[in-house]
Formats: structure tokens, sequence, C-alpha cells
């Protein structure tokens, strides 16, 4: 079949990767305020959903140190997540997981759009 849109299905899904790895990056200064209790972190994340959410918070928990990686919608109508971690470390461990954790999703991205040059 003909398509009628202005790109190629080949440079949508480059588009979207580009924005996916812009995301991501953003992501990492999204981490820097924090609530402590019953040993969980608490984060809000603004200005993401699920799409960024759950994505990082599965690959999150490919850590042995992470005994928790969590997150939910604050609202329907809002584009903001309320995130929750437990770690069997301290916080600066955390902070090196979720660098390194977006760092991952970031090359793995990166070599998925490889495949469409």
């Amino acid at each position: 079949y003909e398509s009628i849109g202005f790109y190629k299905p080949e440079e949508l899904i480059k588009m979207a990767i580009d924005k996916s790895v812009e995301k991501l990056n953003e992501l990492k200064e999204k981490f820097d305020e924090y609530e402590y209790e019953n040993n969980f972190y608490h984060y809000l994340i603004r200005d993401e959903n699920d799409t960024i959410g759950n994505l990082f918070f599965t690959y999150l928990l490919d850590h042995k140190e992470i005994e928790y990686s969590g997150y939910e919608n604050v609202h329907p109508l809002k584009n903001d997540i309320r995130v929750k971690i437990k770690i069997n470390g301290k916080k600066e461990k955390l902070d090196e997981l979720i660098n390194k954790t977006i760092e991952q999703l970031i090359e793995m991205t990166n070599n998925l759009k490889k495949k469409f040059k």
C-alpha cells in the first residue's frame, strides 16, 4: 500500500527513538528531590507517564540491590508519576543504579535505531 503521510515508516521510528532518548536524558534530572519513609525512597516525577515509567522501573529491578521498584500515576488528568523504590544499600548506590539504568536504556534505544539505517 502507499503512504499518504509526509514520513516514511522508518523515519517515524527513528523520530520516536530520538524522542525516547531525549525523554530518558531528561529523566536523569528528575530524581533530585525525594522523601525517605519506612525504608522507601519516594519521588514525584513530573511530566512523565507510563511510557517512561514502565520501561525504567522494570529495568531498574534487574539490579539485585533493588528490593522494590514501582510507580503510579498521580491522577488520570495529570502527567506525573509517584515513584517508590526500596534498595538494599545506601542512597548513593541508588543514585548510581538510577543513572546506570537510564544509560543502559539509552544504549539499547540507540542500538535499535541503528537497525533502521
